[in-house]
């Protein structure tokens, strides 16, 4: 599960796009989610992606694709996504 500090890291991507919706999850997985909003750049994807992996228990150096709906229905693949380290998910922390 997620910490509060945790948390906090998503809050920031949440928050990091005002308009718009993005929601996650990991292709292979049924869970968890992870929500975007506003415009995101392929880079904001697959940062959200690596978390969303980290949170989906995928093993460190697996792979995995994760695919996304935007709210204009849009289907997206976000391929080749390694989950985040834990000391990778620290930077991207609100401190």
């Amino acid at each position: 599960g997620r910490d509060r500090l945790e948390n906090l890291a998503l809050m920031w991507i949440y928050k990091a796009r005002p308009a718009g919706k993005t929601l996650l999850t990991i292709k292979e997985l049924k869970g968890p989610l992870t929500l975007l909003t506003g415009p995101a750049d392929l880079d904001m994807l697959r940062r959200a992606a690596a978390i969303t992996a980290r949170y989906a228990h995928v093993a460190e150096g697996d792979r995995v694709s994760a695919k996304g709906l935007t709210n204009g229905r849009k289907h997206l693949l976000i391929p080749d996504v390694m989950a985040l380290t834990p000391k990778e998910t620290d930077r991207l922390r609100i401190k």
